[in-house]
């Protein structure tokens, strides 16, 4: 979090909740999750206010807490959520819009008060509208209920998690903290409420004086003793909904500029049927078919059904794609990209915001940056067309302002890959062009039909070929063996719940390794802690984060690890003492799948393995063939989780055989788990047989044996370093 974005949550907490407030909520902003008692020593501050403020602060949905194993509560501010406070007016306004007045000020109320219940702000809206109209006139509840209603339903204002109820009879002693709960089914469900009254006006001092006498006015507010039906019911606004209607209305304001207005209320029609159905997050809202679009057109919108099957036909045949086709029942089944609309609207954005600032001839450099990912400066002046001093100045800008940045190329190999990705479709041309004239020779083609075909490269192809052949040559031979000593390095063995591990596979242009199973691991870095660097590389890798207090871990064993592993590839040129480390987590495989974000840089796919499949991965002995057949208890293949080019995950059904694989003795990158890797499986199976005995079911654990690595490289102690 930059200094900037601290700075502006501290100006709206101080204007929304006063200094005290301010203070302790910017220190949490600063240092993290932090205890009570250590919140009020280092803030200063007693402890009645920081529990004043803390109170305030959840109540509003701005701090959550965490209860550890220990008994101890911390408590985290949700610095997103403290900046979209600035949004406050814009979520009133369309509220109002929506709903009139009534609306807006029901969602007035939630938003100052952070958790209402639905009698509370009832009776407080009618009040508020009861003093703006003429006199003689006042709002009734029922109608501000109705609004109420209409809200729940869109889900513009949803229920709150609640303490579940426990038994009196319970003796154990209470929790430090409360543990709230949702049912999904009832966050939108609304109480039925009998709210029988009308809104009051404030009395002014005048009217006190000439009104009625006090002593009669506790009666009027002492006669109704009842219990408050929907007690212990609180409502809150829906942020994430206010969200998902602004980005509706996006796409449809940019589907009217680009195509009509009847295109855009078909596209709004679509989107108002989902609204309900379509999580947020969704990447394509749900089917709908050409018929029940067409019921569902706004009253007195006199279209045909053969013209709106005309409009959805071009709509899907957009090249931006914003509408899909997904299948042909019911007239045709259509869904709304609503991920591609996005990315298309957020590109038009950024183009339009570098054209206004730095002039057309930058926004057509940026858009084509944006297209090819990577350019060097000659490419950006060759394909843009542009003088090279002015393209350098315009790149400068640009660089200046954080729009594009710099990437240089690591090393030589990386180089090598870099220019051969870039001109793959020129190589792939060059070479059928090759297997074509070689065909015609071996014919007794003659020589003018061979230069005909040699035609089929230009001039400008075949000297960028040259060029080509000429770079990687140069760098092939400056290739040399590095002297770069023994890196310390940390593997991650993520154990779920459900006793299985998380393998990924690298990318085949990493440099080291590519295109091997293996846990997420790396470098640890300079004066880094051996755990912090292994949930540091298992982050950066996979996304996933683990909560504090719900894992432990283990070190499992250390693996010498050289790169390439056989001389007959070449020198080694990258030399590793590896820990493994063993992370068991509380949370399950589907749980942990859920968060699964890879970096499509480094991993190209993931998979979790079982006790079977890695005992029979472990006994796999590198140096000897690899079996041709499977034992009878494995299945003959394993579902895996694998990236697309442009980073979505796609299902990938991995042979089991492709797991078995040995170091091949010459140089390729065949897909197989790694040497260090199949002897920390090993580990792992020992560690696992030791905290768990095998219950005698048939596959559920096979003792690996002792491998040739690991007479050289004794395991750790297992109980040694347990800890959060």
């Amino acid at each position: 979090m930059t200094q900037a974005e601290i700075k502006l949550c501290s100006l709206l907490l101080q204007e929304h909740f006063g200094e005290i407030v301010e203070k302790i909520g910017v220190h949490l902003i600063r240092t993290g999750s932090q205890p009570l008692r250590v919140i009020a020593h280092d803030t200063g501050t007693s402890l009645d206010q920081v529990k004043k403020a803390l109170c305030v602060l959840i109540q509003h949905n701005l701090v959550i807490y965490q209860v550890h194993k220990r008994g101890v509560v911390e408590y985290e501010a949700q610095c997103s959520r403290v900046l979209r406070m600035l949004r406050y007016p814009r979520y009133i306004y369309t509220t109002k819009t929506l709903y009139s007045d009534t609306g807006e000020l029901i969602v007035e109320e939630l938003l100052l008060n952070g958790k209402m219940t639905m009698s509370a702000v009832v009776k407080k809206v009618a009040d508020r509208l009861t003093e703006t109209m003429e006199d003689g006139k006042t709002m009734d509840y029922a109608e501000v209920s109705n609004t109420f209603v209409r809200l729940a339903d869109t889900h513009f204002v949803q229920r709150c998690p609640l303490v579940p109820a426990t038994e009196n009879s319970d003796p154990g002693p209470p929790p430090p903290a409360p543990t709230l709960v949702i049912n999904e089914k009832d966050m939108y469900l609304v109480p039925k409420l009998s709210l029988i009254g009308k809104g009051k006006r404030r009395r002014s001092s005048d009217e006190d004086a000439a009104g009625e006498p006090k002593a009669k006015r506790p009666k009027h507010t002492t006669d109704n003793k009842e219990p408050i039906p929907d007690d212990g019911i609180y409502w809150q606004v829906n942020l994430d909904r206010f969200h998902q209607h602004f980005r509706d209305q996006a796409i449809v304001s940019a589907v009217a500029n680009r195509m009509d207005q009847t295109s855009s209320e078909i596209v709004r029609t679509m989107l108002r049927m989902s609204e309900i159905t379509t999580p947020s997050s969704a990447p394509f809202t749900q089917p709908l078919s050409s018929n029940e679009i067409f019921r569902s057109l706004p009253v007195g919108y006199n279209i045909s059904k053969q013209v709106l099957d005309q409009y959805l036909t071009l709509l899907a045949d957009d090249p931006l794609e914003f509408v899909g086709k997904s299948g042909d029942s019911g007239g045709g089944m259509y869904v709304i990209n609503l991920h591609k609309a996005l990315t298309s609207l957020a590109t038009a954005t950024l183009e339009s915001v570098v054209q206004e600032r730095f002039g057309s001839r930058c926004a057509r450099i940026f858009r084509l940056v944006l297209q090819k990912k990577h350019l060097e400066q000659k490419q950006v002046e060759d394909f843009a067309m542009i003088p090279a001093k002015e393209a350098k100045d315009m790149l400068y800008k640009m660089l200046s302002e954080n729009f594009v940045s710099l990437q240089s190329i690591a090393n030589l190999i990386e180089r090598r890959q870099f220019e051969t990705k870039e001109n793959k479709r020129l190589l792939e041309k060059s070479q059928r062009v090759e297997a074509i004239i070689a065909s015609m020779q071996a014919t007794g083609a003659e020589e003018a039909q061979l230069q005909e075909i040699e035609e089929m490269i230009t001039a400008p192809e075949r000297q960028q070929l040259e060029t080509l052949k000429r770079n990687v040559n140069k760098t092939s031979g400056s290739e040399l063996p590095m002297n770069r000593g023994v890196d310390l390095g940390v593997a991650t063995i993520l154990q779920s719940s459900d006793q299985t591990v998380l393998l990924t596979r690298r990318t085949r242009n990493l440099r080291v390794s590519p295109n091997l199973w293996v846990p997420p691991g790396g470098h640890v870095e300079l004066d880094e802690e051996l755990l912090d660097g292994g949930l540091r590389e298992l982050w950066e890798e996979t996304g996933l984060q683990l909560p504090q207090g719900q894992f432990s871990w283990v070190p499992l064993g250390l693996w010498e690890s050289a790169y390439p592993p056989r001389l007959s590839w070449g020198f080694p040129k990258y030399h590793h003492i590896i820990l493994y480390l063993l992370v068991i987590s509380q949370e399950s495989q589907q749980q942990l799948q859920v968060r699964i974000q890879p970096n499509p840089s480094e991993v190209s796919a993931f998979m979790w393995l079982g006790p079977n499949i890695a005992a029979a991965v472990s006994a796999t002995e590198d140096g000897t063939e690899t079996s041709t057949f499977l034992p009878q208890d494995l299945p003959s293949s394993i579902l895996a989780v694998e990236l697309k080019e442009n980073g979505e995950a796609q299902p990938l059904v991995l042979p089991t055989s492709t797991l078995l694989q040995t170091t091949p003795t010459t140089v390729e990158d065949k897909e197989r788990i790694s040497t260090g890797t199949k002897f920390a499986l090993g580990l792992w199976l020992q560690h696992l047989h030791s905290v768990t005995p095998p219950s005698g079911e048939g596959g559920a654990y096979v003792d690996a044996g002792s491998s040739k690595e690991e007479q050289n490289m004794n395991p750790l102690d297992p109980t040694q370093g347990c800890g959060k």
